[in-house]
């Protein structure tokens, strides 16, 4: 708490310097600019462009740089009011309090199964329903038959087959020119569990296309 204090009491200060400096600058600002229309009247009056030709560009420069110290001083005053009032959030913000922690329980028991019943038979309580359920999925999908042993061994002889150059095909070891090719297909989107999104590896196939050709279980 003591240290939170310190911080907050030099974080403070420092923002009322900021703003001090801030407004300060926004007088000379304004004086300037005044300024700066006086000089103008005094040329149509006197003509004398000549001799205030150098004033004004000195005091437009002048408004210049007052202008960018402004708007560094306006994003350092942000920075730290955007600082403040989020640290402020934090410590005096809403906080789930004890109505929406009952709320949150009373939905979590209305999803939950109290009692379930199975014929004649009755279970309550969260492990017995779980039992119940397990019980009755497992006589539902028991097998009531005979297991059979036999085999058609003519089953297969109406299933079509791949003609021989086909099966040799699809038997030879794959290519990097062929993964490289599928690589290509694949359209850019979020990376898989590996992190690591498509266009990385398009970027740099020459490095992990030999990779990936070595451990073809973990094509991507």
């Amino acid at each position: 708490m003591v240290i939170r204090s310190v911080f907050a009491n030099n974080t403070s200060a420092h923002r009322q310097e900021l703003k001090a400096e801030i407004i300060e600058k926004e007088e000379s600002l304004n004086q300037m600019q005044d300024l700066k229309i006086k000089v103008t009247e005094k040329i149509t009056k006197n003509n004398t462009i000549n001799e205030v030709k150098i004033k004004i560009e000195s005091i437009e420069n002048a408004i210049t740089a007052l202008k960018s110290d402004l708007i560094n001083l306006n994003d350092k005053l942000n920075i730290k009011c955007k600082f403040a009032s989020k640290a402020k959030w934090y410590e005096q913000g809403e906080k789930s309090n004890k109505f929406f922690l009952n709320l949150t329980k009373l939905r979590q028991s209305q999803t939950l199964i109290a009692s379930i019943k199975n014929k004649d038979k009755e279970y309550k309580g969260q492990e017995e329903v779980t039992t119940g359920i397990t019980e009755f999925y497992k006589k539902l999908y028991k097998k009531n038959c005979k297991e059979d042993n036999s085999q058609d061994d003519t089953f297969y002889d109406k299933c079509p087959k791949l003609l021989p150059q086909n099966k040799a095909y699809m038997e030879d070891d794959l290519t990097i020119e062929e993964l490289h090719k599928a690589l290509l297909t694949c359209t850019e989107s979020s990376p898989g569990p590996d992190g690591i999104p498509y266009i990385v590896y398009k970027n740099f196939w020459k490095i992990t296309g030999p990779i990936i050709l070595n451990h073809r279980g973990y094509i991507i």
